[in-house]
């Protein structure tokens, strides 16, 4: 069985409907710190993390001290999904039965419908909100999508940038259909500014 880390959106979500349907009477920082907290034991159990991907689990670690829950109402049906979602990925870890995070959802499994048309069209686990744009073009001969590391705030940005990279790269193909804003979950790393990429400060 495979697991993974489930995203702030994911906790943002369960904590918002245990507080409304109140299956939990702690604050909304600590509820969010301590669901996400067994689910990261869950992986790190799974996988080994501490010892083979020590600096990612650090990582998680970091993400779960800083947590500030941010209000995400969902559908009954779809907050189900993403409460079972939770689940499937935080029971790896001896702890888990025992837990109190397993409590919280176990109250809200019952008090959630899981199934229905909500349910159905939920997705597993909260996708990643968009942060930036990245300038994607087809080279010559090709006839997939390839980016690089530059990502803009707005896909006007990105499209200018791939626009201006056609202009003057041989080994790509020219016009508009053959350029494209894709999505990204990473930080904006740049600006499109008098014509050219200028690095944000960090």
């Amino acid at each position: 069985m495979s697991a993974f880390v489930v995203s702030k959106r994911d906790i943002d979500a369960i904590v918002t409907i245990a507080l409304e349907l109140g299956v939990s009477t702690r604050p909304a920082n600590l509820l969010g710190r301590l669901l996400w907290e067994e689910n990261v034991k869950s992986v790190a159990a799974r996988y080994d993390m501490p010892a083979r991907h020590a600096d990612e689990h650090a990582a998680y670690l970091a993400d779960i001290e800083a947590y500030r829950h941010e209000p995400l109402t969902l559908s009954a049906g779809a907050a189900a999904k993403i409460v079972d979602c939770y689940d499937y990925q935080s029971c790896e870890h001896d702890g888990w039965d025992a837990s109190e995070a397993r409590r919280v959802t176990a109250h809200l499994s019952v008090r959630l419908p899981h199934k229905g048309p909500d349910y159905d069209a939920a997705p597993w686990g909260m996708p990643a909100p968009v942060q930036s744009y990245v300038p994607e073009i087809k080279g010559v001969g090709e006839s997939k999508w390839t980016g690089n590391g530059l990502r803009f705030a707005t896909a006007a940005e990105a499209l200018a940038y791939a626009e201006d990279l056609q202009g003057r790269w041989m080994g790509c193909q020219r016009g508009a259909e053959n350029r494209r804003a894709g999505e990204s979950t990473d930080p904006v790393s740049h600006v499109w500014q008098a014509g050219r990429a200028v690095a944000v400060a960090k």
